[in-house]
């Protein structure tokens, strides 16, 4: 038997956290920007939103993964959810 090799896809990073811990898709979207390096500023241009909506997204996927800072988060999103 041989083995395959993990590889990233960003698309499905983290996919398992946002459905088990039901993120809406405006918090997935929100927590993915955060995940590549965007500011709440950047993410709410990118998407049309406020910076006060971005960090509502933020703030309440961060309550849903029961982490408490926006590094958690994203660490949990890049572990698997583990």
């Amino acid at each position: 038997m041989s083995r395959k090799s993990a590889t990233l896809n960003p698309k499905t990073i983290g996919a398992d956290l946002r459905v088990s811990c039901s993120l809406t898709h405006a918090e997935w979207r929100a927590v993915q920007g955060l995940a590549k390096g965007k500011r709440a500023a950047d993410i709410a241009a990118a998407q049309g939103i406020s910076v006060h909506t971005v960090r509502t997204h933020l703030k309440r996927a961060m309550a849903k993964v029961g982490v408490h800072s926006q590094i958690a988060l994203v660490a949990r999103v890049f572990s698997g959810f583990r």
